[in-house]
C-alpha cells in the first residue's frame, strides 16, 4: 500500500516524508513547518532544506534497511539534478534555427 502511494507522489513529497524519520524529534516540527510553508517545492529548496535537518553525509554510511538506501540512491539522484546542467552553449545551438532550408532546396535528380 505504502508503494501505491509513492507512485502518484512528487519527487519532493517523496523525498520529505522518507527523510523525517531521521529528524530529530525537536527538530521536527520546525521540519513540518518550513516544507508547507512554501507553496513550491523545487530542487533549490529541497537540497539545502534535507541537508539543514539530516547529516545525510554521516547517515549515508550507517544505512541497513532497503527503503533507507533507495532512499539515498533517490535523493543523490534528485542532487544530480540540479548539480549537472547542459552547458550555455547547449542551450544557445538549440535557440538557433536554420537559416537555409534543406529540405525546400532539395531537387530530385532527373537522370541516374
Amino acid at each position: 500500500m505504502y508503494l501505491i502511494n509513492l507512485m502518484h507522489m512528487k519527487d519532493c513529497d517523496k523525498l520529505y516524508l522518507g527523510f523525517r524519520k531521521f529528524i530529530q524529534k525537536e527538530k521536527l516540527r520546525d521540519y513540518d513547518n518550513e516544507f508547507f510553508e512554501k507553496k513550491r517545492h523545487t530542487y533549490k529548496f529541497m537540497i539545502p532544506f534535507i541537508y539543514k535537518y539530516v547529516n545525510v553525509d554521516k547517515l549515508k554510511n550507517k544505512l541497513v534497511n532497503k527503503d533507507d538506501i533507495s532512499l539515498f540512491y533517490f535523493f543523490s539522484v534528485y542532487l544530480n539534478k540540479l548539480l549537472v546542467k547542459a552547458p550555455t552553449w547547449v542551450k544557445g545551438m538549440k535557440l538557433l534555427e536554420p537559416t537555409h532550408s534543406y529540405i525546400s532546396s532539395y531537387k530530385r535528380p532527373t537522370q541516374f
